[in-house]
């Protein structure tokens, strides 16, 4: 007789009728299993006809049964598997093509595609673009409001027309916007010196894509990043990328680098920069122990041939360490100093006797 118990089948004593059926059918799979090819843990490869053959025990498969699965086969084909490469695109192929007409319709449809106003002060400076082989000498968008969509619409600027300045000082940019004009300025090398001055809500996408930015564009040599916010969240991002040898020569953070540890970020990561030449950190009221910082800069560094230090609050003795560390290098070294604050009138006196 069997019984229900719970809704479950089960033997007169007490057994489940499932465990009765799996006890009946071991014997089956335990002839199954000792028919099949005994391979040891972990699998063995042999090659047949010259072809890779990897068989798989159930120790690798974890099979709860215990039972061999089908070998697999890997073919390496004898002649060349890569018959052929293609080179990454190039966005400026045709772009001598393009017409002051073509690329001023070519904005217009972007804006409206994205519901915008044209921004009239653009439109100035693009029906004045004749050149589309060379580089053009600025484009300025200094104080405009530039939101997201009109980032977009930027596009079909920066793929026909190539600048040496492109100058977005104050424009507001937030991290959804920033993130657009950085990739494009990476993607078509845009432009040689970088404006983005006052722009203190880039938040961290965009400041990623400002340091991948910088990292991969071999054009841009000037990046101007004055009054914007380094703090000891977002110094170790740029950082990173100043590690590198790009091809940045010249970088303004007046305003930008606070007193201690974004500072010790940035010194380290200019410690192995070969190729930065001008370092503007002027008014980031620096105090004295930043000084014994900057002198362990110019000790490892051998590129940097000038170091703005206006209107901040270094003092005598690691003013003076900071001279010392400037002795080695004095041949290609150029210091700015304001009298008034930047070092006292003593440390300026070691400053003199060190080029003496």
């Amino acid at each position: 007789m069997k019984s229900l118990t719970n809704g479950n089948p089960r033997s007169a004593d007490g057994t489940s009728t499932v465990g009765a059926l799996l006890s009946s059918d071991s014997g089956a799979i335990s002839s199954a299993a000792e028919g099949a090819v005994e391979l040891g843990v972990g699998g063995d490869r042999d090659r047949v006809n010259g072809d890779a053959v990897l068989q798989t025990t159930a120790s690798e498969t974890g099979s709860p049964l215990g039972l061999q699965r089908k070998s697999l086969r890997v073919t390496f084909p004898e002649f060349e598997v890569v018959s052929g490469y293609m080179d990454p695109p190039r966005p400026w192929n045709d772009v001598s093509q393009c017409s002051t007409d073509e690329l001023i319709a070519s904005y217009l449809n972007a804006c409206s595609k994205v519901g915008v106003k044209p921004n009239a002060r653009l439109l100035s400076q693009l029906q004045v673009i004749t050149n589309f082989d060379d580089r053009n000498e600025t484009l300025i968008l200094k104080n405009e409001n530039l939101d997201a969509r009109h980032c977009e619409t930027l596009e079909e600027v920066f793929r026909r027309v190539q600048f040496r300045t492109i100058d977005l000082e104050a424009t507001k940019l937030e991290e959804e916007g920033a993130v657009t004009i950085f990739d494009m300025i990476e993607y078509y090398e845009s432009c040689m010196k970088l404006n983005i001055s006052y722009s203190k809500n880039l938040g961290q996408r965009g400041w990623q894509a400002c340091s991948r930015m910088i990292r991969k564009t071999s054009c841009l040599e000037n990046l101007e990043a004055r009054g914007t916010v380094l703090s000891d969240f977002v110094m170790p991002i740029l950082g990173r990328s100043l590690r590198v040898s790009s091809s940045l020569s010249s970088l303004h953070l007046e305003f930008a680098v606070t007193s201690g540890k974004p500072l010790q970020v940035l010194v380290a990561a200019l410690k192995v920069n070969e190729t930065l030449k001008e370092l503007y950190l002027a008014d980031n009221k620096l105090m004295p122990s930043d000084g014994i910082q900057l002198g362990s800069l110019l000790r490892y560094n051998r590129t940097l041939h000038l170091l703005d230090l206006r209107n901040n609050h270094l003092q005598v003795r690691p003013g003076i360490d900071f001279v010392v560390g400037t002795r080695e290098t004095l041949d290609s070294f150029l210091m700015i100093l304001s009298l008034a604050s930047a070092l006292s009138f003593f440390c300026v006196g070691h400053w003199i006797s060190a080029h003496l």
